[in-house]
């Protein structure tokens, strides 16, 4: 196997040198190719160089051919010294150019062919000498050119001739040369080609017995080892044969047999700490949901579901014992409670007892095969296997915790004991703290002394019952009950004899109403009943059936004496009597004024209370006071529980009026009619909707307007009258100014009359010391300032002179 190993090393170690090798012929070829190129190039540099030298030879003959041509065609003799020393010129310029030419650097035959050239001039120098400038200083002129032309001519046609054979040679040597190395280098190029093309065929067969012999079982190794990534722990790699491949193959077969035991492993403890996460996740949810509710029931109720969930049980229960007699309190089962009614059962009996007296868990696989199974009620559902767990607060058993039937069927574990363990630790502290909790609420919505709602606590049933009223378009009724004259009980018997009373009349209109209404102690002897559904009839009704209970039901005291006592209720109705819960209250409390006013023990709806009358048809003052005068304090009252201010307000305004009369000596008939009129001069009042007198501001511009319509209004009322109509045009100008810019009327001056004039100052006055809707409360004296201030404007002078003086 390491011999078979080793050949495959050798075998990947030639195709690498092959490699390499192809890429060095390759190179040199290159190289060679580069160095025919530099060759060539230098050959042809060389022939260039040959034929310009030649070129600036014939250059310079032609410059001599030209000179002696023009020389021969002067013909004058005085010319004939600057033709000679032009002839000398001329020949030591073309004898310094063969120097030069002959002493730079050239080829041998360029070197011979300029010495050629240089020698056949040597003898046109002589034969000029000669002949030639004989003939010219002879004057024979036309035998001179003739002589110099020929000669010329013979050496210049020599020259080129050579220099065309000297020049074809170099070529030809030259092209010789070039294809001698183009030859050499083919050659070798070729043989490089060859080397190359063998070394790729080498490559390719000894990759594809790599690939047949190597790459094959490691793809396949490969392939495995990807489905083993996948999730598939049983795949195995089949590979027979005994070389390094086949050992690779085996020990990958081991790696993803041990990976696969490996992965079972894991899966299992990845199992086991899942079902550990999730109970924890259900005993932390069980401490959130304990946390979070403090209601005893509802928190019963979603332990009870916790616990089923948390030991995966078909049947769960919370048992909660009574802290004083110890029977069963609570019972939440995570069934409908008809399915299992087992707060029939007495709690220290059968299993349950055994859970609940003996204090200790309870895990059976067969509940009913137990002899301590009985005392379950008939109808029970089927219980097989069993846990009980004991809720433990301060070593002292509060109730347990039971699980019915575990799902898969088997029993339950000593893991399962645990868990209901450590969330009945949670329970029980959570159980005691519900009831704390509702200790603490009965202590802040319970009265104390009778045990009933307290104020509070009836506020918040009234503003409920006003809210699903209003949603659902239904109506309730509010019954407000005063005992008569408990202070007299007080009194003569003693305060605990008035607390008796009151826990007595509690007790009695709890029985003496349904379960669904509301009743609550208001404050002192005052108490409070909310009926849901119920209009003003059935009110009544019900009113009626507690005042004739009371009425005559002996009160038992602490001395052991009894006494009787009656009660007074005022009724008001939701929707009809009031849109909001305050007037609801302020009318049901009217009704009772009424009720008291009109002689107690008596029973009185708002509708039926003069307030009500007199709102509803404001007509009915003029009637009561053509019955009788004196009915101006029931009309006053009447008002004040519409408008709070307008007692106080009418009374200052009648003393500061009397004051005045008195100033300005009226008459006792003027007075009187004074004091009748400030009574009655607000009156109109009655006529405005309660929410614009109670807030004005909220109704800037058109509340203004409306209220400034209750002279007028008060002055049609009293025109209704028999015995004061006379007073109505003085009520109806009050708010007359002395300029001219009052209302209702804008009557100016005297046009006011006096009276009027007189209430205007006493009004102004007593509204802007005392506590009204629609002025600022001053001092007396900033208002007795601003009297001043309007004094011939607002107010008769002469008037707020006198009152000035005697406030």
């Amino acid at each position: 196997m390491i011999r078979a190993l080793g050949l495959k090393a050798k075998l990947i170690s030639s195709f690498s040198v092959l490699i390499v090798l192809l890429s060095l012929a390759m190179f040199i070829g290159y190289k060679s190719l580069s160095k025919v190129n530099e060759f060539a190039r230098e050959m042809f540099e060389e022939s260039y160089k040959a034929s310009v030298g030649a070129a600036q030879l014939h250059a310079r003959l032609n410059g001599v051919r030209a000179a002696l041509v023009t020389m021969m065609a002067e013909t004058d003799r005085k010319k004939q010294a600057l033709q000679h020393k032009v002839i000398k010129d001329l020949t030591k310029e073309i004898d310094g150019a063969f120097d030069a030419m002959l002493h730079s650097p050239r080829p041998s035959r360029e070197a011979s062919l300029l010495n050629e050239a240089k020698d056949s001039w040597l003898a046109f120098k002589n034969t000029r000498d000669k002949e030639l400038i004989p003939a010219i200083y002879e004057g024979k002129i036309e035998k001179a050119r003739l002589l110099a032309l020929g000669i010329q001519g013979e050496r210049y046609n020599r020259f080129v001739s050579l220099t065309e054979k000297l020049i074809n040679m170099e070529i030809k040597e030259m092209q010789e040369n070039m294809n001698a190395s183009q030859r050499e280098h083919r050659t070798l190029v070729i043989s490089f080609l060859f080397i190359g093309i063998l070394s790729v065929l080498v490559s390719i067969l000894m990759a594809i017995f790599l690939v047949i012999d190597i790459a094959a079982p490691v793809r396949a190794i490969a392939d495995s080892a990807k489905r083993i990534a996948n999730g598939n722990l049983e795949t195995r790699v089949e590979v027979k044969r005994n070389d390094e491949i086949g050992l690779l193959a085996n020990a990958f077969n081991s790696m993803a047999a041990s990976l696969k035991g490996s992965f079972d492993e894991q899966r299992r403890l990845f199992e086991e700490e899942q079902k550990k996460v999730q109970q924890l996740a259900i005993l932390q949810e069980a401490v959130a949901a304990i946390a979070s509710r403090l209601d005893i029931e509802p928190l019963l109720e979603e332990l009870s579901l916790l616990s089923a969930l948390l030991v995966k049980a078909e049947l769960s229960a919370l048992v909660v014992l009574h802290p004083q007699t110890g029977t069963i309190q609570y019972f939440k089962a995570n069934i409908p409670q008809e399915e299992f009614p087992i707060k029939t059962m007495p709690a220290g009996r059968g299993l349950l007892g055994a859970v609940l007296r003996g204090s200790v868990p309870v895990r059976l696989t067969d509940a009913s095969a137990d002899p301590r199974f009985e005392g379950l009620p008939s109808g029970h559902p089927f219980i097989g296997s069993l846990l009980g767990i004991p809720m433990m607060l301060k070593e002292k058993v509060i109730g347990g915790i039971f699980a019915a039937n575990k799902k898969d069927g088997a029993a339950f574990t000593q893991e399962d004991e645990d868990l209901l363990l450590m969330l009945s630790l949670q329970a029980a502290t959570a159980i005691e703290n519900a009831n704390l909790y509702t200790k603490t609420v009965e202590l802040a919505t319970t009265d104390g002394l009778t045990g009933l709602l307290n104020r509070r606590a009836f506020m918040d049933r009234l503003t409920e019952e006003t809210g699903r009223s209003s949603r659902y378009e239904r109506y309730f009724s509010l019954l407000i009950i005063d005992i008569d004259h408990f202070k007299r009980v007080n009194d003569t018997h003693g305060h605990p004899a008035g607390d008796a009373v009151l826990k007595s009349l509690a007790q009695i209109l709890k029985s003496q109403v349904r379960s669904v209404d509301i009743v609550a102690r208001y404050g002192g002897e005052e108490f409070v009943i909310i009926l849901p559904e119920t209009d003003s009839a059935g009110a009544r009704l019900v009113g009626d059936r507690i005042r004739n209970v009371i009425s005559k039901m002996p009160f038992l005291l602490p001395d052991g004496s009894k006494i009787g006592l009656t009660v007074s209720i005022g009724i008001s109705c939701y929707p009809s009597c009031a849109s909001s819960i305050d007037l609801l209250i302020e009318k049901a409390d009217n009704a009772l004024y009424s009720a008291k006013k009109d002689g107690r023990n008596k029973v009185y709806l708002y509708r039926e209370t003069l307030r009500a009358q007199l709102e509803n048809d404001p007509a009915q003052i003029a009637v009561l006071l053509n019955q009788n005068i004196g009915n101006i304090d029931a009309i006053i009252t009447a008002i004040d529980i519409k408008a709070s201010f307008f007692r106080d307000h009418t009374e200052k305004v009648e003393r500061y009026a009397s004051l005045l009369a008195q100033a300005m000596n009226l008459d006792s008939t003027e007075k009187e009619r004074l004091r009748l009129s400030c009574l009655l001069h607000d009156v109109g009042i009655v006529t405005i909707k309660s929410a614009i007198l109670e807030k004005p501001d909220a109704f800037p511009e058109e509340g203004w307007e409306i209220i400034k319509e209750h002279p007028a209004a008060g002055a049609k009322i009293i025109e209704g009258t028999q015995n004061l109509k006379h007073l109505a045009h003085v009520i109806r100008s009050h708010h007359e100014w002395y300029d001219g810019t009052g209302y209702p009327d804008r009557l100016k001056g005297d046009e006011i009359p006096y009276l009027s004039r007189i209430i205007a100052v006493a009004d102004n006055y007593a509204a802007m010391t005392s506590e009204m809707p629609w002025y600022k409360t001053v001092s007396k004296e900033k208002a007795k300032e601003a009297i001043k201030a309007g004094a011939g404007s607002q107010f008769d002078p002469e008037i707020a002179d006198a009152f000035c003086r005697i406030i």
